[in-house]
């Protein structure tokens, strides 16, 4: 097989294993981060006024949620199945690409193809005035689920810092009879929260183009009175 098929091949089976049915981090929210004109490329490179980018999210979970489960199994639970699909709340190694527009600092918006059914996401992120940034991230697979993040960034450095925002997550959950269980099910519920998100960005110290990404959320969902957490990292290149 040519080296140039297989190298194809590969993407394709590597895009198979690296998914998941969580909420995943958004790809284009590294725009939060971008100097005001594209960085780590000259316009030679590309078209003037756009970039690329692609991530990769490690990991994006909710840990900790075991008060959640226990509020919501009375109403959405039974005697056979007792525990929050893990699955449902973790996205593993979702690989997903963008461009942005406006000068590098303006508009982005992104896609990961996730695996058939699962996985797939398209996101967005637009610079609202000042240095005020509103991301929308929309799962786009079977079960669904949002996530609304509006934030500046309160340290930059070098194309990293930290910024801080609010965020809304409408999260797809699932009840089945056992921890850790797979389930290729239909979510059952989606839990609304809502609270404050930090996110942070390696500067580009050792690489101009390649990041790594990570987020905590912590909220509360008003219906069950119950706290709920987020965490996240990713690979990123810009």
């Amino acid at each position: 097989m040519d080296k140039r098929y297989r190298k194809i091949v590969f993407g394709l089976v590597l895009m198979i294993l690296l998914t998941g049915c969580g909420i995943q981090m958004p790809v284009s929210e590294g725009l939060v981060f971008s100097s005001s004109s594209p960085y780590g490329q000259t316009h030679d490179e590309i078209l003037p006024f756009i970039r690329y980018g692609a991530s990769i999210t490690l990991t994006s979970t909710l840990p900790g949620h075991i008060p959640l489960q226990n509020a919501a199994v009375d109403e959405y639970g039974s005697n056979q199945k007792r525990y929050l699909n893990d699955y449902f709340m973790t996205s593993v190694g979702n690989p997903g690409f963008g461009i942005s527009f406006g000068n590098g600092r303006r508009v982005a918006i992104a896609f990961t193809p996730g695996y058939l059914v699962a996985g797939t996401h398209v996101d967005g992120t637009v610079r609202t005035f000042e240095k005020v940034f509103f991301t929308f991230n929309q799962n786009i697979s079977i079960n669904g689920g949002r996530e609304l993040i509006l934030q500046r960034p309160i340290w930059e450095k070098d194309g990293g810092g930290l910024s801080l925002g609010a965020f809304y997550r409408n999260q797809p959950m699932e009840f089945v009879e056992k921890e850790d269980q797979w389930d290729m099910g239909i979510a059952d519920f989606k839990v609304p929260w809502y609270g404050v998100r930090l996110m942070g960005q390696t500067p580009d110290r050792y690489s101009k183009r390649a990041h790594v990404r990570g987020f905590i959320s912590v909220g509360y969902v008003a219906e069950y009175k119950a706290p709920l957490l987020g965490v996240g990292i990713a690979l990123s290149a810009d």
